[in-house]
């Protein structure tokens, strides 16, 4: 059986356009959190991997929230009909 994680990470990069995006993501966490103290940038980026891995009772709803967002946001308006 052939789970997502048996793949090599450059082929579900390929394949996954939106997880091309999180390593980048992680790294721009890692700019804006730089001149914060080392506990309180090691809590935000444990948040933030709670939130992206959405391993939490809140974590979960924050995630799922964040992706109808993202769906409202690109869903057009009413289309007029054609005659």
């Amino acid at each position: 059986m052939v789970t997502p994680h048996s793949r090599p990470l450059s082929r579900r990069l390929a394949e996954n356009p939106a997880a091309r995006k999180a390593p980048q993501g992680r790294r721009d966490l890692f700019t804006l959190l730089a001149p914060l103290p080392e506990p309180r940038r090691n809590e935000i980026a444990a948040l933030w991997d709670e939130y992206e891995a959405a391993s939490t009772p809140e974590a979960r709803p924050a995630k799922a929230l964040d992706n109808l967002e993202t769906i409202l946001q690109h869903n057009p308006g009413p289309q007029p009909t054609r005659l």
